[in-house]
């Protein structure tokens, strides 16, 4: 797996998006785990977001994403609080 930014991967041929949304570094690296594990088998954009990095850069150069893995709380202040956040192609929500 080779890595063009922190926030984009190129895997077997698939491109990965990710954008976290977590409050805790170790979350972060589960659920990552977890969705760079699967992307095999599906050709989503999965997002990731820790709470103490800025995202806004990321959605500047995206077009969003198409799962969303998040406390309640975490993503609707993401989505108040972050111009240009897209979601209308999303097909997959995992609250925590």
């Amino acid at each position: 797996m080779t890595s063009t930014s922190p926030w984009h991967q190129h895997h077997h041929g698939i491109n990965i998006t990710k954008a976290s949304i977590s409050p805790w570094h170790q979350h972060h690296h589960g659920i990552n785990i977890t969705m760079v594990s699967t992307s095999p088998w599906h050709q989503h954009h999965h997002g990731i977001n820790i709470t103490m990095v800025s995202t806004s850069p990321w959605y500047q150069h995206h077009h969003g994403i198409n799962i969303i893995m998040a406390t309640l709380g975490l993503l609707l202040d993401h989505m108040q609080n972050t111009a240009g956040f897209m979601y209308k192609n999303l097909q997959g929500l995992v609250i925590d």
